[in-house]
């Protein structure tokens, strides 16, 4: 696994990431008479925060001549997403059984999408052995630095618009002194 990043390496993908991504708002809400907020990032451009990761991890360090993927689906449009808006070619493999849809949208956002494998772990091995080719690029969907650093600007976000949100996730101590 990666060395996981710290708030500097997110706070820095925040700034990489400005004219790249949205800011999307919170709603706030009640159930059950519990405040609950939601981060809207079905609004972000490529329906989901996975955007985040893919922008920033292929700003980090040099450019790819191209950028190789395996994906069940959303981070593969992530990924396909952010590499046409930086011009950089994308290859998404996908298992075979990946949602019509899903497919569709990695394809309409200028990526190949090359299905393999019934599962997704099979996807990912085709698509590790192509990217040893010299200037690719692989973006796994969880396992990178880069890309949890710019998955975590949707947090940096949360706290920045409700600086309250910082204090409620975390759980309460309990009192362990014993009393007279």
């Amino acid at each position: 696994m990666p060395s996981l990043p710290v708030a500097a390496d997110v706070a820095a993908a925040h700034l990489r990431l400005g004219p790249h991504v949205r800011w999307t708002p919170l709603l706030r809400t009640e159930i059950d008479g519990r405040p609950l907020v939601l981060k809207l990032e079905h609004l972000q451009r490529s329906g989901s925060f996975k955007l985040r990761g893919a922008v920033n991890a292929l700003l980090s360090g040099p450019k790819p001549k191209r950028v190789v993927t395996a994906s069940g689906g959303n981070h593969g449009l992530g990924v396909a997403t952010a590499a046409h808006a930086l011009g950089i070619p994308a290859v998404v493999y996908v298992p075979e059984s990946v949602p019509d849809a899903k497919a569709a949208g990695i394809e309409a956002a200028g990526a190949k999408l090359i299905r393999h494998g019934t599962a997704y772990a099979e996807a990912a091995a085709a698509a590790l052995a192509v990217a040893e080719e010299p200037g690719t690029r692989y973006l796994h969907a969880y396992d990178d630095a880069d890309v949890i650093a710019g998955q975590g600007t949707a947090t940096a976000e949360i706290v920045a618009t409700l600086p309250a949100a910082n204090d409620t996730a975390r759980p309460a101590r309990k009192n362990t002194t014993a009393e007279a």
